[in-house]
């Protein structure tokens, strides 16, 4: 290889000594002068070599530089007067040749045929003249050439470190702006030197071709001794060049005129940008995101720039699409990365009408005018998105544990300010479709290798759609500058809210206590998410067309596993609006239902969310040093805290956790979620307890302000009527029936639950009301029956053969036999009701079997001649044994296992309602009789017949005898379930089971 004095030697003299005959020794005899005159070059050419690579390095003085080229005029000078070839006036290439061979590569370089023509085509175009000769005259020309030049080369030299990349930039170059301007001024420099150099090859007038320039260059890389890829590259770039030449400078492939300042331009401007990403891009470190993005936008600009002028210069004004394919498809060949399609570039295009609004060419090309509008936008543009690509680092999930809420809450805010920033900067519509078509393109041209198009692209569009539609109300895919704003505005927003909960709760339990301390904060912002959202779009709510809409398109594509129908999720939405999250004395005084999600329904829930979280905080705190607390000691703990309780929610909360608790039936769970009944620890209470109790508690609030016609009732939370309840069953059922939690046929089911909640629970006080406590109970024994049930039904399906299908081949019944069996034999799923499990000692396996099924028909089974039980009514089998459970542990008192006279007394109350609706048909019962009507169907299961008239003198006489005689008793469950199966037959119809469907 060459050392770089060679270097220099090989492109400095042959290429303008070359050119100029400088210091020719020719092959005859010299004169006297002509030795003279070549010893004096000699002397001064060697000191202006040294020089001039100084130069190069940007070490040289200005005065330097002066004296080496004012010692190459005279040297040219005196060789012209002083040296001749074979002919007086002219010489030719290879004396020349011979000359620098001779004088300059004492190690015997060559200069080789071709590279020398190259050079002589080179030295025609700037200074006339023959191929095959230089003529005296052409020696002035050089002389005069560099008398123009020196001034602008002195001006150079203070910038030649930056130029020639031998620059050491002076502390931090990201924020140094003396730095920056060192930089500007040699980029300023070097391009009006550029300009002056490549002006005088236009003021000759004089062609060249691009062919013979990438053939230059291609001799000069050989005679370096350059590497064959170095040789292979050059040559590739030889269509590039030809098609920048045709669509970016206009003519034909030969360079003349103004061509050359446009490329002067072109190259000085495009070898700025590389030294710029030396200096300033390539030390950055990673974390540096807002100071790489400051240089990515002075780097777009300059471009951005250069392109507008050189289009302001070319006929048509604008670069098309098929123009840039044609100039981009030789580009691939030396980088093959640069790969695109005419689709792709139609892509961008739409990306570019997005951003600059409308184009006279659309997103078929960029014309002038584009660029002068992407010039404004580049500048707040590129800052913003310097700003979001630093903050999201910032967020970034990565920094769990590393960040702290106030640098979370700071980074937030200039996000939200950056994307609120780019979102005004849009001008145009972006149709969603044609991103889809980008990411498609992209992956098969610039990401080649690096991308896969997800398998269900179209699936996620078509959410996308969906989702398009609910957030901006208008169900094309196209996306107005406003859609835009909205979907930039609120997609940050959830992102944010998504960050918040990956950075400071996601590593938390929920029994953490920072977990709720968290989530309470979370919240207000969560709220404000959905508040940008209702107040930005045009109609101000999320309708239930476009909620159900969403919910369909994801059971069609598969990302929902569940099975709605439009009609149930209609009906559910309906009953969100219009009810549960439906603002009480809107809804009754104002007779107002809300036709969608807007600021009302907002308002609601956010009370309801801070609500139960504030409880749920409470509770964490409760339980973050201990396991489990006693009764009493949980009574002791909520009282303490109410008496510190400030907030009106809070001291709300805290009095109906309090009421939960202070029960004489606690409701606590098991590790499996069932709930203890009569088991020996079932005092303690743990986290789970609590929790769940606080569900249960939101749940119940919800539907009683959503649903109780009485202003009163809602707002204190007093329960609701039977018809209330239905209205509620009515509207959730169609979606109750899609979870398959009920079937179709199902006509009953509110109305057993309305008497469970008042007969069976500890709170149950038997009157026309399922309030708040009842309600709450009712769903935990709800959490725990299904718990329950899940156990029971994977034995009887894994046990029992199907004996009933539906349509879709869904098993709805198996054998009734197969089920008392296995009721019989299971232990699972009824641990923790220890007494019922040990009526299995004390009865027979028939008494246990009637026993079951007379808890089956109070589940709703009706015997049937197939002899099938459905699972709808199985699954509801636990919920059943639970209350009977909760009837002994509430109402015997001393824990024998019987219900005896004194207790029953204690129940009465409890059950007075329904004893008047089962003897309603005896006219000739008065209330007072009621009592006695208890103890007797306590004692024989069933009320008399009426048909019957001693069973009705025997009857009369039993509840009416003042001393009570035979109103001692020894109620078993065994007996409980002997009324319980006379309650289902006098209050459930008959129901003509569907014809058998076996397997």
């Amino acid at each position: 290889m060459f050392s770089k004095t060679k270097y220099i030697l090989s492109v400095l003299v042959a290429m303008n000594l070359i050119m100029s005959g400088c210091g020719i020794k020719i092959g005859e005899k010299a004169k006297d002068t002509e030795v003279s005159a070549k010893v004096k070059s000699s002397q001064c050419l060697n000191q202006s070599i040294s020089d001039f690579q100084l130069f190069l390095l940007g070490d040289a003085t200005d005065e330097a530089v002066e004296q080496s080229l004012f010692c190459l005029q005279n040297v040219f000078v005196a060789f012209k007067d002083n040296i001749r070839g074979q002919n007086k006036d002219s010489f030719t290439p290879q004396e020349i040749v011979n000359f620098v061979e001779a004088n300059f590569f004492a190690d015997g370089t060559k200069i080789s045929p071709q590279f020398l023509a190259q050079v002589m085509k080179f030295k025609v175009v700037l200074f006339g003249g023959s191929e095959v000769l230089i003529q005296k005259q052409e020696i002035d020309q050089v002389a005069s050439f560099m008398a123009r030049l020196k001034p602008d080369l002195i001006r150079l030299n203070p910038h030649m470190k930056i130029i020639a990349m031998q620059w050491k930039i002076e502390g931090d170059s990201a924020t140094s702006q003396n730095n920056e301007e060192r930089f500007q001024s040699a980029k300023d420099e070097f391009r009006h030197f550029t300009l002056k150099f490549l002006g005088e090859f236009e003021s000759g007038g004089r062609a060249y071709q691009i062919d013979h320039l990438i053939e230059l260059i291609t001799e000069t890389a050989k005679f370096v001794n350059s590497s064959e890829k170095t040789i292979t590259t050059i040559q590739k770039s030889r269509v590039f060049l030809k098609k920048f030449k045709q669509h970016l400078i206009g003519g034909t492939s030969s360079i003349r005129g103004d061509d050359w300042k446009k490329l002067g331009l072109t190259l000085s401007e495009a070898y700025f940008q590389a030294l710029r990403y030396k200096y300033f891009l390539d030390p950055l470190h990673n974390e540096q995101v807002e100071e790489k993005w400051s240089f990515y936008r002075k780097i777009a600009l300059d471009l951005s720039l250069l392109v507008e002028t050189l289009l302001k210069a070319k006929e048509t004004q604008s670069l098309t699409n098929d123009e840039i394919y044609d100039l981009l498809q030789p580009l691939s060949e030396i980088i093959p990365q640069i790969e695109v399609n005419l689709e792709l570039l139609k892509g961008l295009g739409d990306l570019k009408i997005m951003l600059l609004g409308k184009s006279a060419l659309g997103n078929r090309g960029w014309s002038h005018s584009d660029f002068i509008a992407l010039d404004k936008k580049i500048p707040d543009l590129f800052k913003n998105l310097s700003i979001i690509f630093k903050q999201f680092d910032g967020l970034s999930l990565k920094n769990q544990g590393l960040i702290t809420y106030p640098e979370f809450t700071t980074n937030e805010t200039k996000l939200l300010l950056a994307i609120y920033e780019v979102g005004h900067l849009l001008e145009g519509a972006y149709d969603i479709q044609s991103l889809k078509s980008l990411i498609k393109n992209l992956a098969l041209t610039l990401l080649k290798g690096n991308a896969t198009i997800p398998k269900d692209l179209d699936a996620i569009f078509n959410v996308a759609l969906s989702g398009k539609t609910l957030l901006t109300g208008q169900k094309s895919s196209i996306l107005t500058p406003d859609n835009l704003k909205v979907l930039f505005n609120v997609g940050i927003r959830a992102y944010l809210n998504y960050a918040e909960y990956s950075l400071f709760l996601a590593q938390y339990e929920m029994k953490d206590v920072r977990y709720s301390k968290n989530l309470i904060r979370l919240w207000p912002k969560v709220k404000d998410t959905l508040l940008t959202e209702l107040k930005q779009k045009y109609t101000h709510f999320l309708s239930t067309e476009e909620l159900t809409d969403l919910v369909l398109t994801l059971q069609k594509e598969k990302y929902l596993s569940a099975k709605f129908r439009e009609s149930s999720l209609t009906s559910l939405f309906n009953a969100l609006w219009s009810n549960i999250l439906n603002n009480p004395e809107s809804r009754i005084k104002d007779q107002i239902a809300q036709i969608g999600f807007n600021q009302i329904t907002l308002d609601q829930l956010s009370k309801e969310v801070f609500f139960f979280l504030k409880n749920q905080k409470n509770i964490s705190e409760i339980f973050e040093n201990t396991d489990r607390i006693e009764q009493k000691d949980l009574l002791a703990e909520l009282n303490l805290r109410l008496g510190k309780a400030s907030d009106a929610a809070e001291i709300m909360g805290l009095t109906q956790l309090k009421q939960f608790v202070n029960q004489a039936v606690p409701l606590t769970f098991n590790d499996q979620g069932f709930l203890k009944i009569l088991s020996p620890d079932s005092n303690f209470y743990r986290y789970t307890d609590l929790a769940k109790s606080n569900i249960a508690l939101a749940i119940s609030r919800l539907v009683i302000q959503g649903y109780a016609e009485d202003l009163d009732r809602a707002t204190a939370f007093g329960g609701l009527l039977l018809p209330e309840s239905e209205f509620v069953y009515a509207q959730l059922k169609p979606a109750a029936v899609d979870f398959e939690i009920i079937e179709e046929s199902n006509t009953t089911f509110i109305s057993s639950r309305f008497r469970e909640a008042n007969l069976f629970l500890a709170t149950s006080n038997g009157d026309s009301l399922a309030d708040l406590g009842e309600l709450h109970q009712l769903i935990l024994h709800i959490l725990s029956g299904v718990e329950r049930a899940n156990v029971v039904k994977q034995k009887i399906n894994a046990n029992c053969p199907p004996l009933f299908l539906a349509p879709n081949q869904r098993v709805l019944g198996v054998g009734e036999d197969c089920v008392l069996n296995i009721y019989q034999q299971e232990t699972d799923a009824f641990l923790d009701m220890p007494i019922f499990l040990d009526m299995r000692t004390k009865f027979k396996p028939d008494e246990m079997k009637a026993y079951y099924l007379s808890l089956l028909k109070a589940a709703g089974h009706v015997p049937n001649d197939q002899q099938i039980i459905y699972f709808t009514d199985a699954n509801l089998f636990p919920h059943v044994v639970q209350y009977i459970e909760m009837i002994f542990a509430t109402h015997d008192l001393n824990k024998d296992g019987f219900l005896q006279k004194n207790e029953a007394m204690h129940a009465f109350p409890v059950f007075k309602s329904l004893l008047k609706q089962l003897v309603a048909s005896y006219k000739q019962i008065k209330e007072e009789d009621l009592p006695g009507v208890f103890i007797y169907i306590l004692k024989f299961g069933r009320p008399p017949n009426p048909k019957n008239l001693g069973e009705l003198l025997k009857f009369v006489a039993f509840i009416r005898d003042k001393d009570q005689k035979g109103w001692d008793i020894q109620s078993t469950r065994v007996d409980l379930g002997k009324i319980f199966n006379y309650i289902a037959d006098a209050t459930k119809p008959v129901v003509t089971p569907a014809p058998l469907v076996t397997n």
